[in-house]
């Protein structure tokens, strides 16, 4: 996996936020580019790009004048023209399915936005994203590539958030990684390269969440930590998705860091998951009951495999461990030839070959 697949938003390019982001070892960062005068974004994306990270750069109009085309091809094409030389890609829209946020009335709205902005990245020559749609609404997906197909890469805000556990499936089939497998196929039939996940998180039961989820979908830290691990595994193995971005950075709700900057369990998570599977390859899922997923990967020559248990069921499983350590990175003692698996994922060094892969 190219370090680049780990991606998470961030709001700035402080000096905070860049050690954050080297202690995370992510590869691709996600910015909301400022409405009207584009400065302070350049220069943060400038800094990001200075310290080696892939930028994609979020272009939205304003809800109150998403039919002002005209003052968003202004836009875009100072954006374009000031960040062409350091910003990857540009993702176009943010959430326009939702007219409560995006302002939108229809699909065909959102695509003559999004033909204006592809005219001019075309002149300019910048790669774009879109159409970054919220949640899994592949009908809405297709229904606006239908009127405007001309991006580089297809986007989506594929959330889970509403379903509970990674692994839940809605109307029993779209779990995962078929919801991955559908947006790739959309990305082929409308000539888009690859399809990235660009925003995506779990909210806390805090104060407040509960104007943006159910409070059903709501959790504590750990399980924050828990599936966003899961999230990106099962992206991972799918074959289907080349980035995934944790929304966000820092923030009260969704952050790996708290507002005050202190680090929440989802960020040790993402830092050791990192640690273990940049540069790692897919080799399989290892045959298990359906609700253990033992998830088969081949880095520096050794066998790794990262294994959990959904619906809260825990698993004894027999694995040759060479190295055992929890989703946070600590080595777990005890025995190595039979392993307790749980909701938190844990990472097993094997010693030698294992059980057969499917």
């Amino acid at each position: 996996m190219d370090r680049t697949t780990f991606g998470v938003q961030v709001g700035d390019a402080s000096e905070d936020t860049l050690t954050a982001l080297r202690e995370l070892g992510v590869g691709s960062v996600r910015l909301q580019a400022r409405w009207g005068d584009v400065s302070q974004t350049t220069q943060a994306v400038t800094a990001l790009r200075g310290a080696g990270y892939d930028v994609l750069v979020r272009l939205s109009q304003p809800k109150d004048a998403w039919d002002d085309l005209e003052a968003w091809r202004a836009y875009v094409r100072r954006a374009f023209e000031a960040m062409r030389d350091e910003a990857s890609c540009f993702e176009i829209g943010a959430a326009p399915n939702r007219i409560k946020w995006a302002g939108y009335e229809t699909y065909h709205d959102y695509a003559a936005a999004a033909r204006v902005a592809g005219a001019v990245a075309r002149d300019i020559g910048v790669h774009t994203a879109g159409p970054a749609t919220q949640d899994f609404e592949p009908y809405w997906t297709a229904a606006a590539l239908a009127d405007f197909a001309g991006f580089d890469v297809l986007s989506d805000h594929l959330y889970t958030d509403r379903s509970g556990e990674p692994e839940n499936a809605e109307e029993g089939v779209f779990d995962i990684v078929n919801k991955m497998r559908l947006f790739r196929a959309l990305a082929q039939v409308y000539g888009q390269r690859e399809f990235w996940s660009t925003q995506f998180n779990w909210i806390l039961d805090v104060p407040g969440g509960e104007q943006w989820a159910a409070r059903s979908s709501l959790v504590d830290e750990e399980r924050q930590a828990d599936y966003l691990v899961r999230y990106y595994v099962l992206g991972l193995s799918s074959g289907f998705v080349e980035r995934m971005y944790w929304f966000v950075l820092r923030g009260r709700l969704t952050g790996l860091l708290d507002d005050d900057g202190s680090e929440r369990p989802a960020f040790e998570a993402y830092r050791h998951m990192t640690r273990q599977l940049a540069g790692a390859t897919f080799r399989g899922r290892m045959e298990s009951p359906p609700w253990v997923y033992l998830m088969s990967f081949d880095k520096g020559g050794r066998r790794l495999v990262v294994a959990w248990t959904r619906d809260g069921k825990r698993h004894r499983a027999r694995l040759p461990a060479l190295l055992v350590r929890d989703r946070d990175g600590a080595i777990v003692a005890g025995r190595r030839d039979e392993l307790e698996v749980g909701p938190s994922p844990i990472y097993v060094t094997l010693g030698a070959p294992a059980c057969r892969e499917r």
